[in-house]
């Protein structure tokens, strides 16, 4: 599964619209699509607070791993 779309998966698994993360994250909406749509890729300080809000790992954004 590529970056994108475990960023999407784990954002809809928590109900959480691109506007709702975005807030978490203190960015924008525009920056959450821009993810999802693999125009760019997350800086190692976004996947950071992603992992944190998420509670998983930077490699399980990254890194998809079978569990």
């Amino acid at each position: 599964m590529a970056v994108e779309n475990r960023i999407r998966k784990f954002r809809e698994d928590r109900g959480w619209s691109e506007e709702a993360l975005a807030l978490a994250l203190r960015t924008d909406a525009k920056q959450v699509q821009r993810w999802e749509k693999n125009m760019i890729q997350p800086s190692i300080d976004e996947a950071f607070w992603l992992a944190k809000l998420f509670g998983c790992s930077i490699e399980d954004i990254f890194i998809w791993t079978q569990r």
